[in-house]
Parts: structure tokens; C-alpha cells; sequence
């Protein structure tokens, strides 16, 4: 599904799709009898085969380090077929917070999703002791960086930030998906040579698939950005992703975080009753249009909150956002940057709030933000599985021998 934009600036991408087509019928079962992992790669099935039981760098080079969180490593990589540039995310399966559940899931998601404004993942390879997802590489970095360097921000061009996450909340929400940890770092960034802006959602180490029969329980969100139903403990859905988009539109209108406190105590009673406002001297030339959408975002009831395809509608993101160069905003967004907005709150809110798994959103997955991953030589194994994304089939339990791999 695509955003509404013009082509060059979202439906292009901003890597080269790989060649190699998707063969439906190139399938081998996985070792112990479980669900099958597909090869997909063009070619005769002997040309599949050889391709198992080898060194991921017999298939890509890989270059310097872009990030790095406490279980895993984000590298620069070129595929050696055909030279696309990729990244790499090396996932350290022997440190003591990696959790194979939540990597199963996050490969799922990426799985199931096809949107030019959500990362996307190629393959995934396997060894003794490292998984490696290989994923699209999004230049520009962190999208509040690059705001910034820019030099000419408006409401319009947030109109164009803001319309491309929605798009993509919406494509995900339709496939019963949720990632339950959006905020400005895991929002990539990619600007062309004519000036057009993509973004690109990362990070899905917390997304879930959605069972509507039976609601989501467990407390995961950044603090200042999680939805006011996760901290009061009660069941939620999608909607929490359109709350957590209504805090990134006003800190991309305001540079300010729209919730405050002194105390974690504080900071929840504003997030639990909507307080925030629209006062401030940084909202003086903002327009009644995009306070209207954030309003609506930020419902504490969720059965009230407009969703992510209305959202698309609204007239701020249709055609009402000015042009007006917002010279304010951009200090504004650059004091937030240096912490001065940012809310620092300690993983303890949601401890507070739950004791179930608050602490899962407060692990640092700084890797996933270059969205792609890669890992250096030193760690090459000397026989790694190669699989294949199957569309609709889920990777199976942590230690199978073969998984998935996509192309798109």
C-alpha cells in the first residue's frame, strides 16, 4: 500500500531490489519435521541447495559498524551478486537479555509487511551462536537529525513525515500487526537529490501480532511515548501506534514533548489524562488543522482515537499544512535533540505501572535503528544456515536449522 506520494519520493525506496525472484515452489523442509523454510533464490533446486551450509560472507562484504546495542551490531554490507548495499544486523544469541521469542516475532512481522515506508528484510542467516537479518539500508540516519541540517521545515513538510507513518500504521493495522514502539529513533530518514523526503519504520524487536478475540496485555512503549491503556494495565490493540504517533506529530510541530513531570508519578498522571496543551510560544504559528489531527491522536479513550486511515484524510495531511519556514522550531527541535525536551524517564514508569514485562521496552535496541544489520568477518562462522521469508508462514522455533529469507 502506498503513501500517497509521489513515486520518486517513497514507491522507488532507496535501495536497489534484489534480482532475484521469488520462487514459491523452491521449498525443502527444515531438519526434525518442522514447518518448511523456503530457499528463495532463482535458479535450478541444485543451485538452492549449494547455497546452505555456508559462510554468510561467501555472499556479502561487509563494511564499518553503524551501531551498537547490548546484544547486537549493526554492519554497512554489499551484496556480492549484484553490489546492492545493504546492512547487516549481527544478534548475539548467547547474551543473557537476547530473547528468541521476541526475535521470532520481529522477523514474522517484517515477514508479512510489504510498504515503501517500513524496512524491509531480505534473508536471514543462522549460526551456533549469532543470528543475521539482512535488511534495507536507509542512509539518512535518525529523522529529527536530519530535520535539523535541512534548513527549510514546515508544517508542510511534517504533513509529509507524518502522512508517510500513517500510511504505513495503516498498511500494518489492516494485517492485524502492532509495533508498540514508535518514537523519533526509530523513524529512518532519506532525503534525494530533488529534496523529497522518506522515512522508514525500524525497530520491530516489540511489535506483536494481534489476536481482536483476545486483547494485548503485556506493558511494552517507550516512556512518554506508551498509550494510556498500557499504563493503567488494561487490554489494548493497534490504537496504542496512533497514540505514539500523536506524541511524535507534536514533537515534530513543537520540539517539545507533550507530557512532562518531575517525577515518574507525574509524568504518568499527565500521559493517563491527555494534560498537554497547545500554549506554548512554540505553537503561535502552528495551525488550528494540525493541533485538530493531534487532538484526535492523543484520545485517552482508544475506542475514540482516530485511526491511522482517517487519519489520512484529515485535512492538515490532505492539503492544509503551510509552507511557512518554522525558524523557531528548528532550535526548538535542536534543544530536544540535546535533551533539554526529550522526556529522560526511567524504565521504572512502566515497572509501576506493571510488573509483567515493563522492562522489555527499556532494552537498548540502538542496532535495529540502522535497520539493517550486518556483522563483521571476525564473527563469519564457517557454516551458517540460509533461508528463505515465505509470505504468511512464521519462522519456527529459535534453533532451526533453516530459515527464512524474502525478496521483494
Amino acid at each position: 500500500m502506498g503513501c500517497g506520494s509521489s513515486k520518486s519520493s517513497v514507491e522507488q525506496g532507496t535501495v536497489p531490489a534484489p534480482k532475484k525472484e521469488l520462487d514459491e515452489h523452491a521449498v525443502e523442509q527444515a531438519d526434525g519435521g518442522q514447518s518448511p523454510a523456503v530457499s528463495v533464490h532463482h535458479g535450478a533446486a541444485d543451485d538452492i541447495a549449494q547455497h546452505y551450509e555456508q559462510p554468510i560472507g561467501n555472499f556479502y562484504i561487509f563494511g564499518s559498524l553503524l551501531g551498537k546495542g547490548s546484544f547486537a551490531e549493526v554492519y554497512d554490507a554489499t551484496r556480492k551478486s549484484d553490489g546492492a548495499e545493504l546492512a547487516i544486523k549481527a544478534i548475539d544469541t548467547r547474551a543473557s537479555n537476547f530473547e528468541p521469542e521476541d526475535l521470532d516475532i520481529e522477523i514474522k512481522v517484517l515477514m508479512k509487511v510489504n510498504h515503501p515506508n517500513i524496512i524491509k528484510l531480505y534473508e536471514v542467516f543462522e549460526s551456533e551462536d549469532h543470528f543475521y537479518m539482512v535488511l534495507e539500508k536507509v542512509d539518512g540516519g535518525e529523522l529529527f537529525d536530519h530535520i535539523i541540517e535541512r534548513g527549510h521545515y514546515s508544517e508542510a513538510t511534517a504533513a509529509t513525515i507524518m502522512k508517510q507513518l500513517l500510511s504505513a500504521l495503516s498498511h500494518m493495522h489492516s494485517l492485524n500487526l502492532v509495533h508498540r514502539d514508535l518514537k523519533p529513533e526509530n523513524l529512518l530518514y532519506h532525503e534525494d537529490a530533488n529534496g523529497d523526503i522518506t522515512i522508514k519504520i525500524a525497530d520491530f524487536g516489540l511489535s506483536a501480532v494481534i489476536d481482536h478475540d483476545k486483547l494485548l496485555t503485556v506493558a511494552c512503549g517507550s516512556p512518554g511515548y506508551v498509550a494510556p491503556e498500557i499504563l493503567l494495565q488494561r487490554r489494548y490493540n493497534e490504537a496504542v501506534d496512533t497514540w505514539s504517533a500523536g506524541v511524535i506529530m507534536f514533537i515534530l510541530l513543537s520540539g517539545l514533548t507533550p507530557f512532562g513531570g518531575n517525577t515518574d508519578r507525574e509524568l504518568y498522571r499527565a500521559i493517563v489524562s491527555a494534560d498537554y496543551s497547545f500554549d506554548g510560544r512554540e505553537w503561535a504559528g502552528i495551525s488550528d488543522s494540525a493541533k485538530d489531527l493531534i487532538s484526535k491522536m492523543l484520545q485517552v479513550n482508544p475506542s475514540k482515537r482516530i485511526t491511522p486511515a482517517k487519519a489520512l484524510k484529515h485535512s492538515w495531511i490532505t492539503s492544509d499544512a503551510p509552507d511557512t519556514h518554522l525558524a523557531n522550531l528548528v532550535l526548538s527541535i535542536m534543544n530536544w535533540q540535546q535533551g533539554n525536551g526529550r522526556q529522560i524517564v526511567h524504565a521504572k514508569l512502566l515497572k509501576w505501572a506493571s510488573s509483567a514485562k515493563a522492562s522489555v521496552q527499556s532494552r537498548s535496541r540502538q542496532a535495529s535503528r540502522s535497520q539493517t544489520v550486518s556483522r563483521s568477518r571476525s564473527h563469519s562462522p564457517s557454516s551458517v544456515s540460509r533461508t528463505t521469508l515465505q509470505p504468511g508462514h512464521a519462522p519456527g522455533a529459535h534453533r532451526r536449522k533453516k530459515r527464512v529469507r524474502k525478496h521483494t
